[in-house]
């Protein structure tokens, strides 16, 4: 309500936009927050844009434009922190979203060696697994995870540890 009455004199500012979409999405209104946020032009907010942007992107299901702003940044630094988001969240998030979790702390561990990155992405994966089981036994489902359990099962055996190689296995044989 506050904003709404300033709206109407500094609306078309983009430190009003950033203040507004920050705080909508930081309140949990992510839909209406990233529609504020991608407005924004002045490039003086787009070392915590990004991030903002993710969160919301994460928040309201949308993991593969998540992902492409990774994808698509080139400062080191940024990298580490949107992968350490995209990881985070999703593992928080669960079900299907583990997929993400155990992509990005994958990533993380390609950038630096770390047993949490590691226990990250072999929790994320067996998280991912035990989501497509439970789903497929509750709805009899004939719905496809075969495309990303492969994704998984090869990031898996990519990490070179006997836990995960025996993780991998059982996913395989399933």
């Amino acid at each position: 309500e506050v904003f709404d009455s300033v709206k109407r004199i500094l609306g078309n500012t983009d430190d009003f936009k950033w203040n507004y979409g920050v705080c909508l999405a930081a309140s949990g209104n992510y839909e209406d927050g990233l529609d504020v946020l991608m407005t924004l032009s002045q490039e003086s907010f787009k070392s915590d844009l990004s991030m903002w942007i993710a969160k919301c992107y994460i928040m309201t299901n949308n993991p593969e434009s998540a992902w492409g702003l990774y994808l698509n940044t080139n400062d080191p630094e940024k990298e580490l922190d949107l992968l350490m988001l995209i990881a985070e969240e999703y593992y928080k998030l669960g079900g299907f979203q583990f997929f993400y979790a155990a992509k990005a702390f994958s990533s993380l561990l390609k950038l630096e060696e770390s047993t949490s990155f590691m226990d990250g992405a072999i929790g994320a994966s067996v998280g991912y697994f035990r989501h497509c089981t439970y789903v497929k036994s509750q709805r009899n489902a004939s719905e496809n995870f075969s495309e990303k359990l492969a994704e998984i099962v090869d990031m898996l055996v990519k990490l070179e540890s006997p836990k995960s190689t025996r993780i991998a296995g059982v996913i395989s044989a399933w």
